[in-house]
């Protein structure tokens, strides 16, 4: 809600049925010396003028508190608008006002004159954002690049293994990784994991008694250390009665 302001802006495109009475009683004393017309006359012609949009609750007046503090509505009209409810003014107030309703409407459309100071201002900003990015840059890129290396890696560790680069032990990786349902009971990765290239399932083979043994084995890839690193509990309380 708006307190009454007779000062019209020329920062939008608008224009309060207040600011336009306004200026039309300017014009009504410079040019023909007749007496001011209320805001209410005003209000008036704008129903009448538009009582289509009115009905249609396309066009509803807001509210404005006016010096003695009691709500009062008004209109805000595009600058269109405004000159439609002109039409009602004799031809030399119209033409007045219509000039100067152009005249804050090309103010609008105006792009704002940045003086050199401003320029240089904005353009030391600028510089000073990108060497700022620059250096967070450079000082990410170990990590960056060790992301990269690691997804990029065609060699996949064991379990045990990165339950080490966690700090905890195969047991508890074991575990963690059922319990957030990338494992199944036997420690197989489920289908999607094997298929988005998170883990392997890989069958491997040893002698026993000059015998070929053969057993599978769960691998996590490296684009799966990257993700499951991140997801690894810093503090992982549910896994501390599991011993390593």
């Amino acid at each position: 809600m708006k307190k009454a302001n007779t000062l019209l802006s020329i920062k939008t495109n608008t224009i309060t049925s207040l600011e336009l009475v306004n200026q039309i009683n300017i014009f009504r004393k410079e040019i023909e010396g007749k007496k001011d017309i209320a805001h209410k006359t005003i209000l008036g012609i704008i129903r009448d003028e538009f009582e289509q949009e009115i009905s249609g609750q396309e066009f509803l007046p807001s509210d404005y508190i006016d010096s003695n503090g009691i709500k009062r509505p008004m209109f805000n009209l595009t600058y269109s608008q405004a000159k439609q409810v002109l039409a009602r003014e004799s031809k030399q107030v119209r033409k007045a006002m219509i000039k100067r309703l152009e005249f804050f409407e090309s103010q609008t459309l105006k792009p704002k004159e940045l003086s050199k100071m401003e320029i240089l201002r904005l353009a030391l900003e600028s510089e000073q954002e990108r060497i700022k990015l620059e250096s967070e840059l450079e000082k990410a890129k170990p990590a960056i690049e060790f992301t990269k290396s690691v997804q990029n890696s065609i060699n996949s560790i064991t379990i045990q293994e990165f339950a080490k680069i966690c700090g905890t032990g195969q047991k508890r990786m074991f575990f963690w990784l059922r319990e957030e349902g990338f494992l199944m009971s036997k420690n197989q990765p489920y289908q999607k994991f094997l298929d988005n290239g998170c883990f392997k399932f890989i069958e491997k083979s040893y002698l026993k008694n000059g015998e070929n043994m053969t057993y599978f084995q769960t691998l996590i890839t490296g684009k799966g250390q990257i993700s499951l690193q991140k997801l690894w509990p810093e503090t992982p309380v549910k896994l501390l009665e599991i011993n390593s």
